[in-house]
C-alpha cells in the first residue's frame, strides 16, 4: 500500500467481474468516516460489487480527496461507464426544519446551534416536500 493510501482502510473490496460491468448502476455513499461504492442491477436487484473504504485518523478534506483519487486510479472499475450513478451523503451534521419555521437566511445559524460546523463545511439544503420540511446539512 502506498503512503498516500495509508489513511484509507478497505473494509470490503468485492469488485464486479469484467463481464458483469456493462449493465451496472453505481451507488456512492459518502460520509465523514467512510465512502462506499455499490454496483448493482435494478431489475431484479442484484448486488454485483461492494467497495467500502474507512477513513482513519483525523484527515483534512484535501487528504481525503487525494486518497480517494488514488483509490479510483488504482482500479479500472472506477472508470467504467455505469447505467446510472447516485451519490448520497451520510453526515450526522444535519437538522430538519419544518416549512413554517424555515428561513434560508437563518438556516446555517440554526444548524450551527445544534452542530459545531464552521467555514470548512459546505452547507446544503434539500426541500423534503412529502414531509413539509427542509433538511439542512453540512458536508
Amino acid at each position: 500500500m502506498s503512503a498516500k493510501l495509508k489513511y484509507l482502510k478497505p473494509t470490503f473490496n468485492i469488485l464486479p467481474e469484467k463481464d458483469e460491468r456493462e449493465q451496472n448502476h453505481l451507488l456512492v455513499e459518502a460520509g465523514s468516516c467512510s465512502i462506499s461504492f455499490i454496483w448493482f442491477r435494478k431489475d431484479p436487484v442484484i448486488i454485483r460489487g461492494l467497495a467500502v473504504y474507512n477513513f482513519t485518523n483525523k484527515m483534512i478534506p484535501g487528504e481525503i480527496s487525494e486518497a480517494l483519487q488514488n483509490v479510483m486510479r488504482s482500479n479500472s472499475i472506477f472508470n467504467d461507464p455505469n447505467m446510472g450513478v447516485t451519490v448520497a451523503y451520510d453526515f450526522s451534521e444535519s437538522i430538519l426544519i419544518p416549512e413554517a419555521y424555515y428561513s434560508q437566511a437563518l438556516s446555517v445559524g440554526m444548524l450551527q446551534v445544534v452542530h459545531p460546523v464552521d467555514d470548512s463545511y459546505d452547507i446544503k439544503t434539500d426541500h423534503v416536500k412529502q414531509h413539509n420540511c427542509f433538511n439542512v446539512y453540512a458536508v
